[in-house]
């Protein structure tokens, strides 16, 4: 019985392989050849206006107390884009509470592997939000997020100076692109979060830390804040901790 040619098998393999590349290529060019010019004009547009259009949902977002996550999907960002705009907030808040209720673990195991020092107190404070003692939940998840920034950046989350947050330098330092003004928003600019005294009755639907942290208010501790202390937290992980322009240390 004749043995088979090794390499008349390999060309044979090659040529088909060669030819694959061949057909992929071209069906790519003609779909590329087939895409309407207008309708690349028209999506280059839209991409050059997202800023634009962002920077008032996400200021509206910050003003109720919810914060965006660099996890969030195309189609919940479109829905939620859209009840902003049309003012549907009772909408926007079951919203949110439905992506960050179903995303807890996830946010804590995200916050846990990033700062693993960090990983026992943040899954005590999830097991006292899964126990609905949000008393205990909010205060500490609050608390760790402040922690996360000192560690980057040596600053404090939460202060300000002359109104302006104190860490607003370090973020600028972080912008590259009209797209990173927009999702660093809540730290380059005042919110009910950070807000002091005499303005934090601008933002009644928001947390404010100050107030929680200081005993000023006993009334804090519902579902609703303590998934938006989730919200903030997960923030400041997906978007601040991720940003590629930040320095990464290897020990944290």
């Amino acid at each position: 019985m004749q043995k088979p040619d090794p390499h008349k098998s390999i060309t044979s393999s090659f040529d088909e392989t060669l030819s694959s590349v061949i057909s992929i290529f071209f069906r790519i060019r003609n779909e590329i050849n087939a895409i309407d010019s207008n309708q690349v004009v028209n999506y280059l547009n839209t991409l050059q206006r997202l800023p634009d259009d962002m920077k008032p949902v996400v200021r509206k977002f910050m003003d109720h107390g919810w914060f965006i996550s660099n996890e969030m999907g195309l189609r919940d960002w479109q829905e939620l884009s859209r009840l902003i705009n049309e003012e549907q907030f009772e909408k926007v808040e079951a919203k949110m509470i439905e992506l960050v209720s179903s995303e807890a673990e996830k946010i804590i195991d995200r916050a846990a592997t990033r700062f693993p020092s960090r990983n026992s107190v943040l899954n005590s404070a999830l097991s006292a939000h899964n126990l609905e003692l949000y008393d205990l939940s909010v205060p500490v998840l609050l608390i760790q997020t402040e922690g996360m920034c000192l560690e980057l950046f040596g600053k404090q989350l939460y202060a300000k100076d002359k109104g302006i947050p104190k860490i607003k330098p370090e973020i600028d330092a972080l912008i590259d692109g009209g797209l990173d003004e927009v999702i660093f928003q809540p730290l380059r600019e005042t919110h009910g979060l950070q807000a002091s005294e005499d303005y934090r009755k601008q933002w009644p639907d928001a947390l404010n830390r100050h107030e929680i942290l200081h005993g000023k208010v006993v009334d804090y501790g519902t579902r609703i804040n303590s998934l938006k202390t989730l919200s903030f937290l997960d923030y400041f992980v997906t978007f601040v901790c991720s940003n590629k322009r930040l320095p990464i240390d290897d020990n944290s």
